[in-house]
């Protein structure tokens, strides 16, 4: 980025413009230079998730005959909290099989969800984590829905009890993430986690949980409910 300011700005002759055009910041000393972005040969894909989130259902290409699962909202849980648990009653996860090679992901993605609550409001969280063969947790991008908004951003509706509602939740952060074979990509989805903005709003941050609330959500199973670019390497 300097290189590409002292060009343009200060005219200096540092061929700049002869390197890739992509540079992707994994840390301060792993940077990927790429021609492009989403990297090349990478492609679409969308997973679908199978019943069984309150443990960890599965995360498959193909789509699921049927299925409606049941979420209780509670803020007080970080993601990578909820990702670790066996089993848990505030969130639902799917996974993939453990990978046989490596798998990069390049891209955006986003999470479509059919659902439905027992109240008037409720939030929607919803991550993508790399879940490592012996524990452990990344997680690589989130994304947060208020569904009262889905109609407008300016002005909230309640909902209505047992209505069904398809809710599209772009994830916030680009996917540049290569997973090593043995590591499962997962999807979580909560009503509230303790990063969403609602929660931080009303004062939550790590070490404060927060009061359960009474809203429940059921998910179904979604056209495509993952999409993003990935490739074998």
């Amino acid at each position: 980025m300097v290189d590409w300011f002292d060009h343009w700005l200060e005219g200096a002759d540092n061929s700049v413009m002869k390197k890739p055009g992509s540079v992707v910041s994994m840390s301060p000393t792993d940077h990927w230079w790429q021609s492009t972005w989403p990297a090349r040969g990478a492609s679409p894909v969308a997973l679908h998730p199978h019943e069984g989130g309150r443990t960890a259902g599965a995360l498959r290409l193909a789509r699921a005959t049927s299925g409606r699962e049941r979420v209780t909202d509670d803020a007080s849980f970080s993601v990578e909290e909820l990702a670790d648990k066996s089993r848990s009653a505030h969130r639902l996860l799917y996974r993939t099989p453990p990978l046989s090679q490596r798998l990069t992901l390049s891209g955006l993605a986003s999470v479509r969800l059919e659902v439905s609550f027992d109240a008037p409001a409720s939030n929607l969280s919803v991550a993508l984590v790399d879940l490592g063969p012996k524990g452990g947790t990344t997680v690589l991008s989130e994304g947060w829905a208020d569904p009262q908004n889905i109609d407008s951003l300016h002005e909230g509706t309640a909902l209505e009890p047992r209505t069904r509602y398809a809710i599209e939740v772009d994830l916030d952060q680009v996917l540049q993430h290569r997973l090593p074979s043995g590591h499962r990509l997962a999807l979580v989805v909560a009503a509230s986690d303790r990063s969403s903005p609602s929660a931080r709003r009303r004062g939550r941050t790590s070490g404060s949980p927060s009061p359960r609330r009474r809203s429940t959500s059921r998910c179904s199973e979604a056209p495509t409910p993952c999409a993003t670019r990935c490739g074998h390497e």
